[in-house]
């Protein structure tokens, strides 16, 4: 199994997580001094995990990509769109 499917499972688990802190600390004053270590901490293995996910799939599209050649065959349209929404993802994690 590729390592890309593991990191980008911990992403989608961690993102969530890393939006609905960011919400209870945003309407909830009175809970921000409690929140904001977590936040931190939850925000920055997101980005991390993010990164890596990133960097896994783009090792593992190098691979199909060369696999695909070898068969003269092209990659499928979802493969590449999955590679952009990747883009996308680190981008929003990096915002937040």
């Amino acid at each position: 199994m590729p390592i890309h499917a593991l990191a980008g499972h911990l992403v989608i688990i961690t993102a969530p997580l890393t939006a609905l802190l960011a919400l209870v600390y945003a309407w909830r004053p009175r809970a921000r001094a409690g929140m904001r270590t977590p936040l931190i901490v939850v925000s920055m293995l997101n980005m991390a995990l993010a990164v890596w996910a990133e960097t896994a799939g783009a090792a593992l599209l190098r691979q199909l990509r060369i696999a695909a050649e070898a068969a003269n065959q092209e990659l499928p349209a979802i493969t590449l769109a999955h590679a952009h929404q990747a883009d996308r993802l680190s981008v929003a994690s990096f915002a937040l």
